[in-house]
Parts: C-alpha cells; structure tokens; sequence
C-alpha cells in the first residue's frame, strides 16, 4: 500500500533546545543549537505559529506537467497542541486588569492627563501584544517637565516577594523622541505612603529599537531619596514597616518632544517557586571567564560568587534574562580563586 493511502501521524516536539520531527511515533530528525553551523542563530525562541497547506511546484519536486494529477487533495483528522509542563507553576498575578482587555483603565488610576495621554489601542494589531487591548502613554506638552501614567496599589506584609514584569514598545510611526522616557516601577511604601523601597526596569528611550516589543523586568534597585540606581535584584522583597507595593508606568517628558510608549500583559507575581542551580559551562579567555548555560526564554536568572565557600553569602554580580538558547556572558577574573554559581529564579 502506498504511504499516502492512510493516515499518519505527524509530530513536533518543541522545547527550549531541542526540536523533533516525528512520524507515526518514529523519530526521522533532530536539531538543538549545537548543530547549527557557525554564527547561525536559534530562532526557535520566539513565538511561532501553525500552518497546514498543500503546495504544488517549487524547487522540489519541480514545476507542474502533463503527467501531475489534478485535483489533489489533502485530508486533515484533527491538530492537537500540547503545552510544556516541565516549568515550576509561576506565581499568581497580583495585577487587576494587567493586559487592559476590559476595554478601560480598570482597577488602575491614571496620573497626568487621564483622558489624552491613557488611551487604549484596539485598531492596530501591531500595537497589541496579545489580546485586542494595550496602554498607551505619551507627554502632556506642558513645556515643562511632566509625568503621565497609571498606578495600582496591593495590600503587602513585609518579606513578601515579587517578580515584577511588562512587555513595552515603541512604534515605528511614533517613536519616543530624544529627552522622553518611559518604564514600569514598583515601590514599597508604609502606611503613609512613605516610599521605603524603589525598583525599575530600564527605560524605554530613542535608543530603543522600535516597532519591537520587549520585555523588561523590573530588577534595577534605587534609592528612593535620590532615585539613583544602587544595585540590581533577581526579587523585589517588601522592608519592614511595609503596607502596600505600588505598581506603576510612567511616561516622563521634559518638554514638548513627540513620541509614545505602548505597555501590554503586565505582571506582578508573589510567592514564587524559589530558586534551581543551573548547571554552567566555562572556558577562560585570557582574563575574562565566558559563561554559558541552558536557559528558559524569559526566565530570571542570577549570576553569583564568591570567594570562599565559608563566605555568609554569595554576592550577586548579574541579572539575566534567559533568551531560550545558550545564554550568559563574559566576566574579568578579579581574584585568583573563587566559586561561581548561577541559579534560576522560579516566579
């Protein structure tokens, strides 16, 4: 009987390293991003979507004659999606109306001029990251320096901690201009409202590639006296005296100059799984340790060390965001000796 006179089943396995093509159960090929050629980039870790059609022509096997058979057709049973599962469970959203889909600034309280600088974008589907809706930020062209955005408060106890994230973009048509600013922040504050923690992702400025959205966490740790950046954390843990974490996303314009930011499926989780060690590859150039390791797109990761293992604590001497692939980096050899580490941080 010939192949195409039954029905078969037609698998891929895709996970963050490793993609398998499969036949009736039977592995036919494999790729991971070792086997690229040099200088090849893996793209599987971005999104990717499904498509099912019957191609006639092209290269192989070659364009259509008097001999091809006409009509042909394809007969499709069913198509099943199975997620991953291989992930600790991520923690619980505290953020009311976090992808704006309730068609308003619900659960938020918008600062600045409410009614031209909030805007909700449902026309341009480049403009929304997942669902029909997004926020919209831009200046108030005060002449002056001005602040527009949105805020909401959760109720904390002190040592709760948070992951912080938001997917921004700055559109190709309206680029944030030169001098504006745009991020997402979290603050700790006491019962009256004193700030007694700041932590903010990085800004969102010209320099910023536009037309991409992009994910960024919230990890930069301030000084909510002078908001000078003081260091960098993988978790944003509530100080004592803590009564509520504000959620915010500020648009800052010191003049008149143009530009917007769009903000989309934000998130602030709780709790969380902990931390996993990840295991570390290493090779030493010169007086630069490379740094590689497997990693989850998205997922928060912590590079530590220390010089001896009877050290209290590990110092932290990185943040990274895993791209799916083979991520991490270089770093100077400071010392002779000392132990290195790098750990997932489970939402």
């Amino acid at each position: 009987m010939a192949f195409a006179d039954d029905f078969h089943v037609y698998a891929v396995e895709w996970t963050t390293n490793l993609i398998r093509w499969l036949v009736d159960g039977q592995q036919y090929f494999r790729v991971n991003p070792a086997n690229l050629p040099q200088s090849t980039t893996w793209v599987f870790s971005q999104p990717e979507f499904i498509i099912l059609n019957l191609a006639v022509g092209g290269n192989w096997p070659g364009s259509p004659n008097a001999t091809t058979t006409f009509p042909v057709r394809m007969v499709v049973d069913y198509v099943r999606v199975y997620a991953p599962t291989n992930l600790p469970a991520s923690g619980t959203n505290a953020l009311l109306n976090p992808g704006f889909e309730s068609n308003s600034l619900s659960g938020w309280t918008a600062f600045g001029n409410a009614i031209s600088n909030v805007q909700l974008a449902q026309t341009n589907g480049s403009l929304v990251r997942s669902g029909v809706d997004s926020l919209k930020l831009y200046g108030q062209f005060t002449g002056g320096l001005n602040l527009s955005g949105i805020r909401q408060d959760i109720p904390v106890v002190p040592g709760q901690s948070f992951t912080a994230r938001t997917w921004m973009m700055t559109p190709v048509s309206d680029q944030i201009a030169i001098g504006n600013a745009a991020w997402m922040e979290v603050s700790f504050r006491n019962a009256s409202s004193t700030v007694l923690g700041l932590y903010r992702t990085a800004f969102i400025t010209n320099s910023t590639p536009p037309g991409v959205w992009l994910r960024l966490a919230v990890t930069n740790q301030l000084n909510p006296a002078t908001s000078a950046v003081t260091g960098s954390v993988a978790r944003l843990v509530a100080p004592v005296g803590t009564s509520t974490a504000s959620c915010q996303i500020v648009f800052r314009q010191p003049a008149t100059a143009n530009g917007a930011v769009y903000f989309d499926d934000l998130s602030l989780s709780r709790g969380g799984g902990g931390e996993f060690a990840v295991p570390v590859s290493a090779s030493r150039s010169g007086n630069d340790l490379n740094i590689g390791f497997v990693s989850y797109l998205d997922s928060p990761y912590q590079l530590r060390w220390k010089s001896r293992l009877s050290d209290p604590a590990w110092t932290v001497l990185t943040n990274i965001s895993g791209n799916g692939g083979i991520s991490g980096g270089s770093m100077g050899l400071a010392s002779s000796s000392g132990f290195l580490r790098v750990v997932r941080i489970s939402e």
